[in-house]
C-alpha cells in the first residue's frame, strides 16, 4: 500500500503543478480574472 500511496501522491503533485503552471500562464497573458 505504501507504494500505491507514493504513486498517488506523486500523481497529485504533478496535477497540482500542471494546474499551477496553467494559472501562471493565464495570468501572464492577462486572463487571470477568467475562471
Amino acid at each position: 500500500m505504501r507504494g500505491w500511496d507514493a504513486v498517488a501522491a506523486y500523481a497529485l503533485s504533478l496535477t497540482e503543478s500542471a494546474a499551477w503552471d496553467q494559472t501562471l500562464v493565464a495570468q501572464r497573458k492577462g486572463y487571470g480574472d477568467r475562471p
